[in-house]
């Protein structure tokens, strides 16, 4: 449940190093967003007897969201100051691949590497072009005409995305709770995100 604090962490990145502004009715949105995921989170863990994570994963999760964050500031410094998007997705991407290949190499020898079945291969390739690359480049090109606060208000519909696909590849049920707490969280981001009509 801690990476529901990541809009809020972000908002606040915004706020206090970009000057930016969240607005009453984003302090809103994002709270009824915070507790529809919420809401959505915990129904499996009721539903399944699972445990809370353990307090390590929890610092882990704590410490990624700061980065998070972080990022989010530094890609938005750089959208200001002009950098392409594309450009800055696949600078993020190459630096990236060359800070953790070290470390893969190191765990795994290159044969177990490319001994893989090619499906493996083929999903990891799909994780870095269309979930990875196509992704951040569509986060970075929004991020560069709104405020990050608004734009981390809308990771609160991951788990409506996720469900259908859940259904279909694992199986999984889409419960009462579940669909209340998507309601929430589709209500609050319609509420955080819809602007003031303007009249003539």
């Amino acid at each position: 449940m801690i990476i529901l604090i990541n809009p809020i962490l972000i908002s606040l990145a915004g706020v206090r190093f970009l000057k930016e502004r969240i607005t009453l009715k984003e302090r809103v949105g994002i709270t009824i967003a915070f507790w529809g995921t919420t809401l959505t989170i915990i129904e499996p863990f009721l539903q399944n007897g699972h445990s809370l994570t353990r307090f390590s994963g929890n610092i882990l999760v704590f410490i990624s969201l700061l980065v998070a964050a972080w990022g989010a500031v530094l890609a938005k410094k750089l959208l200001r100051a002009e950098v392409d998007p594309l450009t800055l997705t696949n600078i993020s991407f190459i630096i990236g691949f060359l800070t953790l290949a070290p470390f893969a190499i190191l765990k795994y020898k290159i044969s177990a590497i490319t001994s893989v079945p090619l499906p493996y291969h083929l999903g990891v390739i799909f994780m870095a072009l269309v979930s990875g690359s196509l992704a951040y480049f569509l986060a970075n090109k929004a991020q560069k005409t709104i405020e990050i606060s608004e734009a981390a208000v809308f990771s609160y519909l991951q788990p409506i995305f996720a469900a259908p696909l859940a259904v279909v590849w694992l199986g999984e049920a889409i419960t009462p709770v579940f669909l209340l707490g998507a309601t929430i969280i589709t209500v609050g981001v319609v509420i955080a995100e819809t602007k003031k009509r303007r009249y003539n």
